[in-house]
């Protein structure tokens, strides 16, 4: 790092870097109109975000239901969308 010198980069809101930071703004824009609650509803969410996106699940894994698990140990509070 001796004798090198940096240039910091800033870059604007909503500027996309590369076509993979592009990639994911459209997942992270489609994810916040939807409510996701499933590993499966968020694979349709990556899929349907963009033709350019396809998710990959790793399917030896036992993913769990969280809503329809905590739902009976807690209560909704108004004005907040769980």
């Amino acid at each position: 790092m001796l004798g090198k010198k940096t240039q910091p980069v800033l870059y604007f809101t909503g500027h996309a870097r590369s076509h993979v930071d592009s990639g994911f703004a459209a997942i992270k824009k489609r994810f916040r109109r939807c409510d996701v609650s499933t590993v499966a509803h968020l694979s349709d969410v990556v899929n349907d975000s963009s033709n350019s996106n396809a998710s990959v699940q790793y399917p030896q894994w036992q993913w769990e239901d969280w809503r329809a698990f905590l739902q009976p140990k807690f209560r909704a509070l108004p004005g907040i969308r769980y």
